[in-house]
């Protein structure tokens, strides 16, 4: 990417929408799946649809309606002191109605603000609800390819430190080789972020973000959901269960890695379900039952 390239990607409303976010993260943790695609737009450099993006920005307006939205001070019971310093009733009950107000309308905007912020997650849910698929079979997808390649490259380089790299690379590779690790590293960070916006679509796809596929097809599972296309081939349990997230070996493993949308998991169940032997089909029904995803 040259520098041309890197500075358009920064000033990019994306990555724009990715700042401001992140300077505001603590406080809207809760929008928990714009977030993770953003970071993952970052990695590809892809731009995230404008109703996404508009989400941030009334994020920001919210946080900022916080911040004006300060406590009033405390009321101090002070009445009958300032009467016999000469106050008249008049002085200290008009005193004691706008500070009771004060605090009212304080408590009042917190209670609304409050109420907005779930207004937000439930746009943010049918936003994505619509947007989700598009971004899984298109620049996720597209994404996670491209990290891959590099990945699969990096572990030829580094081939004879496999499949446990470190702690043997660290105290025998040359400088060329290291330097190839720690782009490997870079690629790992990469491949988290974008698994982490794929499992977070997959989890609010589910009816009423369950999570319920994590119970179930652990011969499928990889990272958390749906990934390896020939999952009898990848021999290691710890990797093909997704207990293992090495991304050097997860590119060199057995069967090819792609990200599946929530759109394509019925289609694969009815594939899967003649391999299911009959003991299996109440677990079958359960998983059938309880998803709701986009596209289904």
């Amino acid at each position: 990417m040259t520098a041309a390239t890197q500075t358009a990607a920064a000033e990019s409303p994306t990555a724009i929408a990715a700042a401001q976010l992140e300077a505001i993260a603590p406080n809207f943790d809760h929008m928990n799946e714009i977030t993770p695609h953003l970071a993952a737009a970052q990695v590809g450099g892809y731009e995230l649809p404008p109703e996404a993006l508009d989400l941030v920005a009334k994020a920001l307006h919210l946080q900022r309606l916080y911040e004006l939205n300060v406590r009033p001070p405390d009321h101090h019971d002070t009445d009958c002191g300032r009467l016999l310093s000469g106050a008249s009733t008049d002085d200290v009950l008009n005193a004691d109605d706008a500070a009771a107000f004060a605090k009212s309308r304080w408590e009042r905007s917190g209670s609304l603000l409050i109420a907005a912020r779930g207004k937000l997650a439930g746009q943010e849910a049918g936003v994505f609800k619509a947007e989700r698929d598009g971004l899984i079979t298109g620049p996720l997808r597209h994404t996670m390819a491209a990290v891959l390649k590099e990945a699969k490259t990096a572990a030829g380089k580094l081939e004879k430190f496999a499949p446990d790299y470190p702690p043997s690379l660290l105290e025998s590779a040359n400088q060329a080789e290291l330097t190839v690790w720690r782009h490997s590293r870079q690629l790992q960070r990469d491949f988290d972020v974008l698994v982490r916006a794929w499992k977070t679509s997959w989890y609010r796809a589910t009816r009423h973000g369950t999570g319920v596929l994590e119970l179930h097809f652990y011969t499928q599972k990889a990272g958390g959901w749906f990934c390896w296309q020939d999952p009898e081939a990848v021999v290691d349990p710890e990797l093909r269960y997704g207990r293992d997230a090495e991304v050097l070996r997860v590119a060199t493993a057995g069967s090819s890695f792609q990200l599946v949308a929530p759109c394509e998991f019925h289609p694969m169940l009815d594939a899967l379900q003649a391999t299911f032997p009959p003991d299996h089909m109440a677990a079958w029904q359960v998983v059938r039952a309880n998803m709701c995803v986009s596209g289904a």
